[in-house]
């Protein structure tokens, strides 16, 4: 995650121990965790990149802490919505009628922000991405740029 780090415009706001305790946030919210709790534990991301926890604390009235983690926060997601949506789409192949749900709402969603953001000189009735694969093509070709 260091890479996202020089990506940031602001980064220089921020000191090393500052971007290191956000990823190390961030890190913590997404991966799966082995007790099953839903929370992640303060105490122990503080001590995993041993930062003092008072510390954590006072950057979290920070603009700057608060922006670059929310910042990691839409990068990873981002970058994980094609995992998500595959997995949705398996478990609706699958016969699963909550996860076809939330696939056909998807759907839904997509095609209606591709009628509102239509490319200039595209009719109303123009070709429209329908399919999934396709979808995932444009978020992964997007990601690479």
């Amino acid at each position: 995650m260091t890479d996202k780090a020089s990506q940031y415009p602001d980064i220089d706001k921020l000191s090393g121990d500052q971007i290191r305790m956000a990823q190390a946030l961030v890190e913590a919210a997404f991966e799966p965790r082995e007790d099953g709790r839903k929370r992640i534990n303060i105490c122990e991301v503080c001590e995993k990149v041993s930062i003092d926890r008072r510390n954590y604390y006072n950057w979290r009235t920070m603009p700057e802490f608060n922006k670059y983690r929310s910042w990691l926060v839409k990068q990873i997601s981002s970058e994980r919505l094609s995992e998500v949506v595959d997995a949705v789409a398996r478990e609706a192949v699958s016969g699963s009628a909550p996860h076809a749900k939330i696939y056909l709402e998807y759907q839904r969603e997509i095609k209606s922000e591709l009628n509102v953001n239509m490319y200039p000189g595209q009719s109303s009735t123009g070709e429209q991405v329908n399919t999934l694969k396709d979808l995932k093509e444009k978020s992964q070709k997007e990601q690479e740029t």
